[in-house]
């Protein structure tokens, strides 16, 4: 006697609607999740950045209570990290004792450094003294470097064309660090140049410029991060020390104008 047996079943199919309810779920998904991912990714950036230039910071003042003045700038195209003959080029992170990575931003470039307050080696000290002696030098170099104010002046201005120092008219600038953003228009090059990008806004342009005016701020289509410092907040906000309270002098006769890079 035969006995028919019924066909096996494999375990049941998805429908084309279920099958489009899971599309859709993903497609959903995916298209929170990316912007999200982007966001987090350009904050974290942005938070190296801003480390970097802390660091930086903080160099430029202890380099300053050794030695009475700032570096120049250094020249990426050669001696790549050591202080150069320019106000404005890329940090010299050698002569700051610092690794090249501080000297580039969260994007991988480098940052541009610029320097105002005249950056000779302060003359008319001498080598070989007592520790009291040199503690007064220092004190003397210090003083001096906190009354120095240059000839030409930077000039820094936010978004609404307003002075960062509009409520410290007697005061100016002496550094300006400089991440050119995400696109990176105006960062140097390692082999010189600067990097051109197709659409920069208006404050990239002047923050690419050599001309000593520049901007502050955000916006859809800036994002430079710039930290700034006078000579007198370098010292009380990135050192112990204080600069000493004294009526500045008159401007220096020193000025700055070498040709950019």
């Amino acid at each position: 006697m035969f006995v028919s047996k019924a066909p096996l079943k494999g375990p049941p199919g998805f429908s084309l609607i279920e099958v489009s309810i899971v599309l859709m779920i993903v497609g959903l998904m995916t298209s929170t999740l990316f912007p999200l991912l982007r966001t987090l990714s350009s904050q974290q950036k942005r938070q190296k950045t801003t480390h970097h230039q802390q660091v930086i910071m903080k160099s430029l003042a202890g380099y300053v209570l050794q030695n009475g003045y700032l570096p120049r700038a250094s020249d990426p195209r050669q001696n790549r990290g050591n202080a150069g003959k320019n106000p404005r080029g890329i940090v010299p992170y050698r002569e700051l004792g610092l690794s090249e990575k501080y000297a580039r931003d969260g994007y991988g470039r480098y940052m541009t450094y610029v320097v105002w307050v005249p950056s000779l080696p302060s003359a008319g000290f001498k080598d070989h003294l007592s520790s009291t002696e040199l503690q007064s030098q220092a004190r003397a170099k210090l003083k001096r470097f906190c009354r120095q104010r240059p000839k030409r002046k930077l000039k820094l201005v936010d978004r609404d064309g307003v002075s960062v120092l509009s409520q410290a008219p007697n005061d100016s600038l002496a550094i300006l660090l400089i991440s050119h953003g995400q696109n990176g228009h105006g960062a140097y090059r390692q082999t010189g140049g600067q990097i051109k990008n197709p659409n920069p806004s208006s404050g990239e342009i002047r923050n690419a410029a050599a001309s000593g005016d520049y901007v502050v701020g955000s916006g859809k289509r800036f994002d430079h991060v710039v930290e700034w410092s006078t000579n007198r907040n370098l010292i009380s906000t990135f050192s112990q020390e204080n600069c000493p309270l004294d009526d500045p002098p008159p401007p220096s006769p020193l000025d700055l104008d070498e040709d950019p890079l």
